[in-house]
This record gives C-alpha cells, sequence and structure tokens, in this order.
C-alpha cells in the first residue's frame, strides 16, 4: 500500500467542499489525522465538527491560496502546532469559464496563482519531511482538461496541463525516495465548481458523483499510479484527445465551450 501511515496528518486544500470535503471525510475514515485548508473558515468548522463527532482529529487554517502568503502561512502554522504532515492533497483550483480578453487582471493572477504557483510552493514546502522519513504522498487534482487546449477556458486547462506536467515528473524523481506523487484528472465533477466558473448546468449534465472521484484517487494512491482518471471513459477521453489532429481537438472544445455557455 502506497500510502503513509496515519501516524501523520494529510493536509488537503480546497476542503471546504466539493472533492476536497470529499477526501477529507474518506482519509478521516480510514484513521487518519487531518489538517484542513481554505478560505472560507464557517465552511471548515462545519466540517470539522462532522469528523469530530464520528472520532476525527482534524485542525483547521483559514487560508487563501490567491494570496502570495498563502502556502507560507499553511507552512508555517503546521511548523508552530507541531503537524508532522506526511500526505498532501493539492485540491484547491479555479476556474472561469470566459474568452481571455474578457477576464480581469484579478481573475488571471488568482486562476495560475492558485491552480500553480500555490500548488508548487505547497509541494516545496511539505516535500523534504517526507523525503527524510522516507515515505509520505502528493496526490494533485488536475483535470482532463489538461490533456489539450480548450478555448474559452484557456488559462485553466494551461494551468492543469501544467499540474500533469509537474505531477509526472516529480513521480519519477520522488519514486526512489519513497514519496509517491499522483496525479487525479477527473471530468466535469457534480460540485459547485460549475456555477463558480460560470457554465451552463447542461455541460454537467452527466457529471460525476463526488465519492466517485475520491475512490478513483485513492485507488491511485493505493497502487502507486503516476496519472490517474476519475472514470474508464475520462481516460478514453483524453486518449483520444491527445491522438487526435491539433487543430481538430482545438475546434471540437471551442464547439462544446460556446454550448456550455462560454462568451
Amino acid at each position: 500500500m502506497a500510502l503513509t501511515a496515519p501516524d501523520s496528518h494529510v493536509l488537503i486544500t480546497g476542503a471546504s467542499g466539493g472533492i476536497g470535503a470529499g477526501f477529507a471525510r474518506e482519509f478521516a475514515r480510514r484513521g487518519y489525522s487531518l489538517v484542513l485548508t481554505a478560505r472560507r473558515a464557517e465552511r471548515l468548522a462545519a466540517l470539522r465538527e462532522e469528523l469530530a463527532a464520528d472520532g476525527g482529529k482534524v485542525h483547521i487554517i483559514a487560508a487563501d491560496l490567491a494570496a502570495d502568503d498563502g502556502p507560507r502561512q499553511i507552512f508555517d502554522h503546521c511548523q508552530r502546532e507541531g503537524w508532522r504532515v506526511g500526505g498532501l492533497v493539492n485540491n484547491a483550483g479555479l476556474g472561469i469559464n470566459k474568452s481571455f480578453l474578457r477576464l480581469d487582471a484579478t481573475q488571471v493572477h488568482n486562476m495560475t496563482r492558485v491552480n500553480m504557483v500555490s500548488l508548487v510552493e505547497l509541494t516545496r514546502l511539505f516535500l523534504p519531511p517526507m523525503v527524510t522519513a522516507g515515505k509520505g504522498f502528493v496526490l494533485n487534482l488536475a483535470s482532463t482538461a489538461g490533456f489539450q487546449p480548450v478555448p474559452y477556458f484557456s488559462v485553466y486547462a494551461a494551468t492543469k496541463s501544467f499540474v500533469l506536467t509537474f505531477s509526472e515528473g516529480l513521480h519519477e524523481e520522488l519514486k526512489p525516495r519513497g514519496v509517491l506523487v499522483t496525479c487525479l484528472c477527473p471530468g466535469p465533477v457534480d460540485t459547485e465548481f460549475q456555477q463558480v466558473a460560470g457554465m451552463s448546468p447542461r455541460f454537467f449534465a452527466r457529471s460525476q458523483s463526488v465519492p466517485e472521484v475520491i475512490a478513483s484517487g485513492m485507488r491511485a494512491l493505493e497502487r502507486g499510479r503516476p496519472v490517474a482518471w476519475s472514470s474508464p471513459f475520462q481516460r478514453f477521453s483524453s486518449v483520444v484527445a491527445e491522438l487526435s489532429p491539433r487543430g481538430l481537438r482545438r475546434r471540437v472544445a471551442a464547439w462544446l465551450m460556446l454550448k456550455s455557455g462560454a462568451e
């Protein structure tokens, strides 16, 4: 089993809802102590109360990963409290369904900061103790959007492509050191992401449930996979996208995103 022993904490970002909260519930069920972080302190507190009622040991840190000092605040808080982190789930992510020219500077900054820069910084901060211990894991959440260009979702897709490539490289670097790095690539999931991103509900009509995605992620960690999808269909669609001519990929993706409500 590739997971670190539950004598250390699992840190989960974006844990106030959706996939992040789902991973929190699953790791708590398996007996892990948790450090949960997100912007919405009240949602974190409610989740802590829910998990504590079932015997879970849960700490929370309200932090904004769009802020330049967000990752450092989380790391320093863990250091002060003596919470040894043996597993990191980089789940926090942000997408906005607009053409690039309609995005303002803050929206671009927040997407690239949360999806890429803070993910890398958290990984850099929390990895060294895992390497020293010779065990641990990092689970990065990417997306099937990371396998191709996605017009009208260009920044988001590019950030997820970065996460995928970064994770695969780290997997090979750290495998001999006893630390597992896995990248999970879901497709549409039934969470509040689509409302925040401004996408039409029709685009998510065949979305997966959060428990399905969590089960896929846990299997990937247990099997030591470098890359995993949330369903066989999502894997198939990613392979087809990679094998298709790039021009066709762009045009089909643009058509789909316009149908999803992009402007």
